[in-house]
């Protein structure tokens, strides 16, 4: 599920206000033009209406592909230093879920959304995503005995 939230925003060059959408969460599977908005590097891009001034509001997203079940998420700078943010990770760096949604995804072949990719910056993101993209085109299909 793709989870946007809509906050305001004062534009650093010219203080004026308004509102934007920021993305915590991106199903590219469901949401592909979200998928093409971080490959140009316009998601959660604060662009001011009134004086044309653009910038990226670092926002920890979580993007996930069911279709090649992988996930991918970036941690913002004050992610990385905030003790609440590791609240929902093992110390191996795995997300933690209730019983009841771990059951869900086993049974839905979820169970990638455990397992995140972390990186820590939007263009690392773009480049992984690009790198699953090339394996799934690419690489080869190879029995696992």
């Amino acid at each position: 599920m793709s989870l946007p939230r809509h906050v305001d925003i004062t534009c650093p060059k010219c203080n004026t206000t308004q509102e934007m959408t920021l993305w915590d969460s991106v199903n590219a599977s469901e949401h592909p033009h979200l998928k093409e908005e971080i490959l140009e590097q316009r998601l959660n891009v604060f662009f001011c209406s009134q004086c044309d001034y653009q910038g990226s509001v670092d926002n920890s997203v979580l993007y996930h592909d069911m279709d090649g079940k992988f996930c991918v998420q970036y941690v913002a700078k004050e992610d990385m230093k905030s003790p609440d943010y590791y609240r929902h990770l093992t110390k191996q760096g795995t997300l933690i879920f209730d019983p009841l949604s771990t059951k869900l995804m086993g049974k839905s072949g979820g169970e990638y959304l455990a397992r995140p990719h972390h990186v820590f910056s939007m263009k690392e993101m773009l480049l992984y995503i690009l790198f699953r993209q090339f394996c799934e085109e690419y690489g080869r299909d190879v029995d696992v005995a």
